[in-house]
């Protein structure tokens, strides 16, 4: 929980940086293989639909999600 806090205040702190409000965001959850709580991915689809930004667990092992992620920024753009 304590990394998904740190997500919302870097997003927070960048977002002004943003040229155009609307740009697209999406929060990759790396190491999806690996065990996490159902809360932690909870409270991180829970930000991302508080921010309007999409979310994808990912993990770079297992090739899972790693190119759906590059694809979904692409259709987002």
């Amino acid at each position: 929980a304590e990394s998904i806090d740190a997500v919302q205040e870097r997003l927070t702190e960048i977002k002004p940086f943003f040229r155009d409000e609307d740009a697209p965001v999406i929060l990759a959850g790396s190491k999806c293989d690996q065990e996490s709580s159902d809360e932690t991915k909870e409270k991180a689809r829970s930000l991302c639909h508080e921010m309007n930004y999409g979310y994808v667990e990912t993990s770079a092992r297992d090739n899972m999600n790693v190119a759906f992620l590059f694809e979904e920024m692409m259709h987002r753009l």
